[in-house]
């Protein structure tokens, strides 16, 4: 009997590291409570005043942008040990289309290429969205370079926004060198100690 209960628990403890192992879970999430860790370019702020529907909800970030001007933040993020790379972030845009040539964009690269990925390029819209993508191949297991750029083409006075709230990337463990799930050890630990007296007992008995 015991024999049959350490064969089914082998079998869940299989199961539930495949599981795991390959669970998609969140590489790096900023909530933007403050701006930091980012490398800035122009005026960007935490905004205390601005609405989300992220999860997190207030505040965000905003990139302000006066009349020809660029606002940006970028970052790199390590993907190591990590393949099926997940890029979100919920946008707002805020003042667009009242100049030809207002551009936000969102881009990616692997960290060490010279060109930049454009995941959006927005030139109008007022209302929050979700927006999420999978990253090519080249994400995986490796590091890259994540960048929001706002740019204000008006030759007048009006400024253009971007807000911005719960950036994530999330991804898939890959095999190899990843920790063990607790409840994965834990079932394993317990599964040893019983196989352990199952032999200790069969031993008396003989």
């Amino acid at each position: 009997m015991l024999r049959k209960v350490m064969c089914a628990s082998i079998i869940l403890f299989a199961a539930l590291y495949a599981t795991q192992a390959e669970a998609s879970v969140t590489i790096f999430l900023d909530e933007f409570n403050a701006i930091s860790g980012w490398g800035t370019e122009g005026e960007v702020f935490t905004n205390n005043n601005e609405s989300s529907p992220a999860p997190s909800g207030d505040p965000a970030a905003t990139l302000k942008a006066n009349p020809k001007i660029v606002a940006s933040i970028w970052r790199s993020i390590s993907t190591v040990g990590y393949n099926n790379i997940g890029f979100s972030v919920y946008r707002r845009p805020e003042s667009f289309g009242d100049s030809s040539g207002d551009i936000f964009t969102m881009a990616w690269r692997k960290t060490g290429d010279p060109a930049w990925n454009i995941l959006e390029t927005l030139n109008y819209g007022s209302s929050w969205e979700f927006k999420n993508w999978v990253l090519p191949s080249s994400a995986n297991n490796s590091s890259v370079d994540v960048k929001f750029s706002l740019y204000n083409n008006s030759c007048g006075t009006s400024k253009d926004y971007v807000h911005l709230d719960d950036f994530k990337l999330t991804g898939d463990h890959t095999n190899g060198g990843d920790v063990i799930p607790e409840p994965v050890t834990t079932l394993l630990f317990g599964s040893g100690l019983a196989f352990g007296a199952f032999l200790r007992r069969k031993k008396r008995l003989v």
